[in-house]
């Protein structure tokens, strides 16, 4: 379970989530993204910001509240570190992520998404994953969304 006293409430399109999650939701400034929407961009700026030598997407999560319409989206990097537990667990992938990863909303084109967040919402969503398979969430989210277009709930 995490740690979360006294927490930021200020909401940023940007969270940074090293390996060690409860200390950054503590700890760390709030930056927002700059360049938030235009993926090339933010791939730069996160470069730049966090001196990273690559960036690539690393992983896609939902929150906790049942939404289907946008998502967590995780730039990682490949400077290695260790083993990123919250954001590995919440993958829709099922790959472990290593290091310090960069995190923002994100969605299908033609909705609309929420661009800032709380660490609080955050740390709630990533939470909701201790006892869940993130593959298995993003697979029914992503059925959900789906068949909404089509008319259909689930």
């Amino acid at each position: 379970m995490f740690v979360l006293p006294d927490l930021q409430t200020t909401a940023t399109r940007l969270q940074i989530v090293p390996p060690s999650t409860a200390p950054i939701l503590e700890e760390s400034p709030a930056r927002n993204a700059k360049h938030y929407g235009n993926e090339a961009a933010e791939v730069k700026e996160l470069r730049t910001r966090l001196q990273w030598s690559s960036v690539h997407e690393a992983a896609k999560f939902y929150d906790h509240t049942g939404t289907d319409s946008w998502y967590y989206y995780v730039y990682g990097h490949s400077d290695g570190g260790p083993k990123n537990e919250a954001v590995s667990r919440a993958s829709h992938t099922g790959n472990d992520i290593h290091g310090d990863v960069a995190i923002i909303r994100s969605g299908p084109a033609g909705y609309d998404t929420p661009e800032t967040f709380t660490k609080t919402e955050l740390a709630n969503a990533l939470e909701f994953y201790e006892t869940r398979s993130g593959r298995k969430i993003f697979n029914e989210r992503e059925k959900n969304r789906f068949m909404a277009k089509m008319g259909m709930r689930f």
